[in-house]
Parts: C-alpha cells; sequence; structure tokens
C-alpha cells in the first residue's frame, strides 16, 4: 500500500471518530490553513537539511588541520606541515575563529547565522570528529623528521639501519606483524636492555619486543634475519639518552610515517646480508687475515680474539662461533695447526711479532743464532725488561704493547718451535 493511501485511510478514520458539526469546523480549518502548514513544514525540513549538510561541510573543513592521539587524549594542530600540540580550549578558539570569518562572508545567509548562533552544541561534533583523526595516520612535518633523526643518529646505526628501526617501531604501534613475521631479529650491542626500555619509554609496552633475540640460532637462514648492532659509544649514547628526553609526544608519528613508506623496501637489513651461513663469514674473515703462504707461528686464541673482533667491526654478534667450532673449522682450512698453535702469515699484530721485535732490537744475528730454547728464564728476564722500557712509547694499532705481552709459556713455545727441527717451520720463527 502506497505512502498516500495509508495517509487517506488514516485521515478517514480519524474524521470518522468525529460528529457532524465538528466535521464542517475541521472542514473549514482544513481549506484555510492546510496546504500552508503542508508547505511551511517542507520548507522548514528542507532548510534543516540544508542547515546540516552546510554544517556537516563547515565541520569537516575545519577539522582537516586537527589530529587527536588517543593515548594521550591529546589535540593537534597543523601549522604550516609541522604539528603542534593544544589544549582542548584552543581548538573551541579556533573553532569560533574560523566561524566568524565564514559568517562575515555569508552574513546575509541564514545558515550562516545559525551555524555561528549553535557553535557551542556544534562544537561537541568537532571533538567526536577531530578524536576520530589519528595523528598517527598523518605525515610529520619535516622538522620532526630531521630532529627525531638527528637524536636517533647518535644510537650508532647506519641510514638504512635507522630507517628499519623507525619502521619496526612503527608496526609496533600500529600492532601489525606481516611485515616483520618472516624475519628474526637480532639486536645486539652495549647495554641493549637500556636501548630498549628508552624505546619503550617511546611507544609503549609492546609484545613484538619480546621476539627479538640477541644471539643468532644455529643453521638458521641468514637471508631471513635483520642484524643490528648498537655500537659502544659512551659519548653518543648519552647525547642520545639526552637528545630522546626532547622529543615530542607527537615523534610517534615519525616511525608509523616510516612504516608506511619503507617497510616494504628495507629488507634485507642489517650486518649479515650478504652472508649465508656462520662458515662464510669466518672464510671472509680468514680470506683477509691470512696474507700469504709465508707461514708464522699464531696462537688459536689470538686468532680467536682477533676474529672477534673482527665480528664487532663488522655489527655480527661475537657469540656467532665459539672457540671449539672457531678452531675445527680453522683445521680444515690450515694444513698447519698444531695443538693450539697455528702456523700461517697473518695481518693482525701476534704476541710473537712483539718477540721478534725484541729480538731484533736486543739481539745482533750472531747472537739469535746461539740461542737455546732451553735459556727461555733468562730471555724471558730481558723479555720483560724491554717491555718496561718501551711500555710508554710503543702503541700497536690504538693498543699498547701490554696487550700483546707474551707470557713466560709462551716464550718458551716460540724458543721450542725455532730450534727444534722436527716441529713444522721452525726456521722462520725467530727473524734472523
Amino acid at each position: 500500500m502506497s505512502k498516500s493511501l495509508e495517509l487517506t485511510k488514516f485521515v478517514t478514520n480519524v474524521l470518522n471518530t468525529y460528529s457532524d458539526d465538528n466535521i464542517s469546523l475541521i472542514d473549514n480549518y482544513i481549506r484555510r490553513n492546510l496546504v500552508r502548514t503542508i508547505d511551511r513544514l517542507i520548507a522548514d525540513r528542507e532548510r534543516s537539511v540544508k542547515l546540516k549538510e552546510e554544517s556537516e561541510i563547515v565541520i569537516k573543513n575545519f577539522c582537516e588541520n586537527f589530529a587527536y592521539l588517543s593515548c594521550t587524549k591529546s589535540y593537534f594542530y597543523l601549522r604550516g606541515d609541522e604539528w603542534e600540540h593544544i589544549i582542548v580550549d584552543q581548538v573551541y578558539d579556533k573553532w569560533c575563529c574560523f566561524l566568524k570569518e565564514l559568517f562575515i562572508d555569508k552574513e546575509k545567509e541564514d545558515n550562516g547565522i545559525q551555524i555561528y548562533s549553535g557553535r557551542r552544541s556544534l562544537f561537541r561534533i568537532v571533538k567526536k570528529t577531530i578524536r576520530s583523526i589519528n595523528i598517527l595516520d598523518k605525515t610529520p612535518g619535516s622538522l620532526l623528521i630531521r630532529k627525531t633523526r638527528r637524536v636517533f643518529k647518535h644510537i650508532g646505526l647506519k641510514d638504512n639501519e635507522l630507517t628499519y628501526l623507525f619502521s619496526f617501531l612503527g608496526s609496533c604501534i600500529y600492532g601489525i606483524d606481516y611485515v616483520f613475521k618472516d624475519y628474526l631479529h637480532i639486536w645486539h650491542g652495549y647495554k641493549i636492555a637500556d636501548i630498549f626500555n628508552l624505546l619503550r619509554g617511546l611507544i609503549g609496552s609492546n609484545p613484538y619486543f619480546k621476539n627479538i633475540r640477541h644471539n643468532i640460532p644455529i643453521n638458521f637462514d641468514y637471508s631471513a634475519i635483520c642484524c643490528i648492532h648498537f655500537p659502544h659509544q659512551p659519548h653518543s649514547r648519552r647525547l642520545f639518552l639526552q637528545g630522546v628526553s626532547t622529543l615530542p609526544m607527537e615523534t610517534r608519528m615519525v616511525f608509523t610515517y616510516a612504516f608506511r613508506e619503507y617497510s616494504s623496501n628495507i629488507f634485507p637489513c642489517g650486518s649479515l646480508v650478504g652472508f649465508t651461513d656462520a662458515v662464510n663469514v669466518l672464510d671472509e674473515y680468514l680470506s683477509k687475515s691470512c696474507k700469504s703462504s709465508v707461514s708464522d707461528f699464531v696462537y688459536v686464541s689470538e686468532f680467536y680474539e682477533d676474529f672477534r673482533d673482527y665480528l664487532y667491526q663488522k655489527g655480527i654478534p661475537r657469540s656467532l662461533l665459539s672457540t671449539k667450532e672457531f678452531k675445527t673449522h680453522l683445521c680444515k682450512i690450515l694444513d698447519k695447526v698444531d695443538n693450539d698453535i697455528c702456523f700461517v702469515k697473518v695481518a693482525f699484530v701476534t704476541k710473537h711479532a712483539i718477540f721478534n721485535r725484541f729480538c731484533s732490537e736486543c739481539y745482533n744475528n750472531s747472537e739469535l743464532l746461539k740461542l737455546d730454547e732451553n735459556i727461555h728464564n733468562d730471555i724471558y728476564k730481558k723479555y720483560i725488561d724491554w717491555v718496561s722500557n718501551v711500555r710508554d712509547e710503543v702503541v700497536i694499532e690504538h693498543y699498547r704493547i701490554d696487550n700483546f705481552i707474551a707470557t713466560r709459556k709462551e716464550i718458551k713455545d716460540f724458543l721450542h718451535y725455532s730450534f727444534n727441527s722436527n716441529k713444522k717451520n721452525s726456521k722462520i720463527l725467530i727473524t734472523t
């Protein structure tokens, strides 16, 4: 049944409840007022709809420059291309100023007057609209981006690693893991727990941090690892700690923006890019450390410590290989390994090299030829005296000579392997 038929039936039923005398009175009233009343009703409805539509447009235009951060219940206003924190009273003041300017432009229009007069009631809608606009979905200003990156530069990361870090933090804020779930995240370095606490302070407690590991699992695919090293730089770390405290609450925008813009393009990332496994890392190290086929005397422990320094410089966890694993692979590569002693020419400074320097300064060639492994005690005493005299003046690769002082046993080994003809390459252990 159509609306008109329903209305006709309703009116008929109502009129049937009245007497004929009253019907005559109703008839006269309807004939005089019905059309005018209906026209006014329709006009009022049209004006109301138009006023509502225009109010929505005005509110939408006003709210374009505002945003809200729900976790801190903070309002933000876009001034130029930078977002600034404001209180709700400031929002209302800006709302009134906005409507005044609009009212001046539309002073002859009834809707403009009504919107301005109803500014207080409309402000409830304004606040609700602004609270639906998440500032984390907005683009941060260039000054905020530069300030944030300048502070985080002190943490010691490269540009691509910093972008990764921002993207990771952005994913934590959004609660999204579809980009990162296929990668193992290795974060390591000096006082890494302090870094975690600072980042939690910036974005809040987050379950994703529990998935970050500090060591590389055995037999894990290195192409699916993001290994980030936070180096030991005390001065820079202090600057970072100080700088973080100056960052505004809207800094989170930088992280969410990085996640939206760069998360799909940052992989692979980190210090393990280009390596397939731990052996591959060791092979690269040996290719740079072993200089020639000419043999020299090196302890496995010295080799291992230099390897750990290499890992640190590369930003790889020093626990990559244990001493046992290192020695096992070393024996496969080098054909001259006797117990814990290697016979190979290396690129780093060894204790034996310092001992050779001592020999060259304290003995002439003829005296060297007369040396015997059985006089190691006398040589050791003379060696210690020599070290004491040159300690303050000899610096080797930024380390004091104290780092390379040989023990009594080690000097005995040097002499033993130098003068025992049954040992491999004995003739080259002391330079004559």
